[in-house]
């Protein structure tokens, strides 16, 4: 994801500001989940398919971090809150790609 925001696409210039901002929040993420947040959902609200996967899903600003609380915290995806999230998820929790 922040590879995508450092490159110009014929539709729109780099975006730095926003790879920042993801890094920053991704920072915020791992504190939260590491803690155990008090409160999370099964599914992003407009998903409830995505509650088959079992994953536990928080949002930060724009970002939606799903995580596998055993053994220990795992985040297995990070969605921009605008993306196509039901067609992206991976269902294992396995990494796909470094950020």
């Amino acid at each position: 994801m922040v590879s995508r925001y450092l490159k110009a696409m014929p539709h729109r210039p780099p975006r730095p500001d926003a790879a920042r901002k993801l890094i920053e929040t991704f920072d915020l993420a791992v504190d939260r989940i590491g803690a155990g947040p008090p409160s999370w959902l099964t599914h992003p609200r407009p998903y409830p398919d995505l509650a088959r996967y079992g994953f536990r899903w928080i949002k930060i600003h724009r970002y939606w971090f799903a995580y596998q609380p055993e053994p220990g915290p795992v985040i297995t995806n990070i969605f921009d809150e605008a993306g196509d999230i039901p067609n992206q998820v991976s269902g294992d929790s396995h990494p796909m790609d470094v950020a």
